[in-house]
């Protein structure tokens, strides 16, 4: 209980102006990665990871099936060898005493990665 008038200040909030907070939101940053990358009949160097980009591998076959599937479902993946494109889930021909070069480019948005694999058949000169 105030004993005297100057126990209190009184303030005039009446020309304040009102604030709203603004809370900005942003999309979460897209994935380019790959979930799996297979090559039927081929014996990779390492097992698959996501984050590894490149990678080697052999194998006596003169085909095999390459299977990609990416991390994010709106993600696109493009796939060549040897500089021809070749459809997921479709036939790369390893051609024999050489390195055929595999390229698969994930793209989802802004967001790319390329991964590449080496299939030796045979000994490349």
């Amino acid at each position: 209980k105030a004993t005297n008038n100057s126990s209190f200040v009184r303030l005039d909030i009446s020309e304040l102006e009102r604030v709203v907070p603004l809370i900005a939101t942003t999309e979460p940053p897209k994935v380019a990665n790959l979930a799996s990358l297979s090559l039927s009949g081929v014996n990779f160097d390492i097992a698959f990871d996501k984050l590894r980009l490149n990678y080697t591998a052999k194998t006596t076959a003169a085909t095999a099936t390459i299977a990609c599937v990416a991390k994010d479902g709106d993600a696109t993946i493009a796939i060549t060898a040897n500089g021809e494109s070749v459809d997921n889930n479709g036939t790369v021909n390893i051609a024999n005493n050489k390195v055929t070069k595999i390229v698969v480019t994930v793209t989802n948005g802004d967001a790319q990665r390329v991964y590449t694999v080496d299939v030796t058949r045979g000994n490349p000169s």
